[in-house]
């Protein structure tokens, strides 16, 4: 698995964004990426409003975005564990995969 800087650009629902990801050597890449291992309420749905809600307020005073990615999945999305750092936990990688897991905003995908 690889893992790379990124800026947040969209959150499209709560599993699915648009980041912005440092490949290194200065070159930046706008990508789709999908949550790996979960799956979360779609954005038509009371739920899937309420885990975007989550999202979002989760992000809100993040200040430094990850992704740990190595596979790309079949609608062409990069599957990814995100870590975030907010502004009061400055040097603590929070996983937002897990973060919805424990809200009970998503279920654990199953193959």
């Amino acid at each position: 698995m690889y893992e790379y800087n990124a800026k947040l650009l969209t959150v499209i629902d709560a599993d699915t964004m648009k980041l912005e990801v440092d490949l290194g050597f200065k070159v930046w890449m706008r990508l789709t990426f999908r949550l790996a291992r979960i799956n979360a309420p779609e954005l038509y749905s009371f739920e899937g409003v309420a885990a975007k809600a989550f999202v979002l307020s989760q992000l809100t005073n993040a200040v430094a975005f990850k992704v740990a990615s190595s596979r790309s999945e079949k609608y062409g999305r990069w599957l990814c564990e995100f870590l975030y750092q907010t502004s009061d936990r400055k040097g603590v990688w929070q996983n937002l995969n897990n973060q919805l897991l424990e809200a009970k905003h998503a279920v654990r995908y199953k193959h």
